[in-house]
């Protein structure tokens, strides 16, 4: 319990719990608003660790993908630093997600090398729930081999760093 003084008497307040700011997460909120007018009493606030969010990454033919990059947040994507990974089902939990407010939606980013980003922008966070997003199926990126070999010889050359840009009609390495 806690009181909040120097109030003016009749006055209207929004009151909610924050945590330090610590991850691109949405926002420290730890608690809903709730409005109170100077005077009151027993006023209460809920405590909560925040939303989850279940997402299982799979590839074409429904491989699972235990290396995806999963980012999200409110008004910019971040990384989630409170993620469990289960490498065999490919399955990601994030926890102690806040939305600004009930009607903003959560953004949710998962990359993988080898794979077209996937992005949704409508996520509903609730607290203290988990939403489930289910499977979500990573289109494959189309991928180009290259070995590099030495002209005289035909071998391949070994231990040389090569860089590579392509573009739509030529690469350049």
């Amino acid at each position: 319990s806690f009181a909040v003084q120097g109030l003016v008497e009749g006055d209207l307040y929004e009151v909610w719990l924050e945590r330090p700011r610590r991850r691109f997460d949405g926002t420290a909120r730890r608690s809903e608003r709730v409005r109170a007018t100077a005077g009151d009493a027993g006023v209460v606030l809920a405590c909560s660790q925040g939303a989850s969010i279940r997402v299982t990454v799979k590839g074409p033919g429904g491989v699972p993908v235990p290396d995806a990059r999963i980012s999200g947040g409110v008004e910019w994507f971040g990384p989630l630093g409170d993620l469990e990974i289960d490498e065999a089902t490919g399955t990601y939990v994030a926890r102690h997600l806040w939305p600004s407010d009930a009607e903003t939606p959560y953004g949710l980013r998962i990359e993988a090398t080898g794979y077209q980003p996937f992005e949704d922008q409508r996520v509903q966070l609730i607290a203290g729930e988990v939403t489930d997003l289910g499977v979500v199926t990573l289109a494959a990126r189309p991928q180009l081999l290259v070995t590099v070999t030495d002209a005289a010889t035909g071998r391949p050359v070994e231990g040389d760093r090569k860089s590579t840009r392509l573009n739509s009609s030529h690469a350049n390495i």
